[in-house]
């Protein structure tokens, strides 16, 4: 008779302290995990999502393993994730184009040079927020502040820098 082997790739860990026997399996292990899982699709199937954005999202974000995706009727899709304390939306169309990225982080965050030049401007409001758009059109720094009585938001554009909306606290 012929002895057949059998590898099932299991490893037998014994703890020689407490006689316990265990067996680990890299299928039923949880640090085994699809690309589809590390970049936020979860259980979908690869065929619900578009090849040209997924491309797109793993090229530009390869490091990128705690983001979330949401998909619309319409086909469009949004992956949203928190890296390094700056919120990221990144969104596609249905064709997988991207339409745009947004990323919100506080003042820390914002290049040295427009927070300067902000701050010169600006010198009696504090910066409570910045949101960072780019679209297909370019690159929007909007910078919201406040100051004893208002709320104010700037947009910054290919170097231009302009008031876009004031409001009173008192009113």
């Amino acid at each position: 008779m012929h002895t057949v082997a059998v590898s099932l790739t299991l490893l037998t860990v014994v703890d020689a302290q407490n006689h316990i026997l265990r067996f680990h399996s890299p299928a039923n292990s949880k640090s085994v995990s699809s690309p589809f899982t590390k970049f936020g699709f979860g259980e979908k199937k690869a065929n619900a999502f578009n090849l040209k954005a997924i491309r797109d999202f793993v090229k530009t974000y390869n490091e990128i393993n705690n983001n979330e995706w949401f998909f619309a009727e319409n086909g469009t899709s949004t992956s949203t994730f928190t890296n390094d304390e700056i919120e990221t939306q990144v969104a596609y169309d249905s064709k997988g184009n991207r339409m745009y990225i947004l990323r919100i982080y506080k003042e820390n965050k914002l290049a040295k040079d427009i927070r300067d030049r902000v701050k010169r401007e600006y010198y009696d409001a504090i910066i409570t927020l910045v949101k960072e758009l780019h679209t297909y059109d370019g690159l929007f720094i909007y910078v919201h502040l406040q100051d004893k009585d208002n709320l104010k938001v700037i947009r910054i554009t290919n170097g231009i820098m302009e008031l876009v909306e004031t409001i009173n606290k008192n009113e």
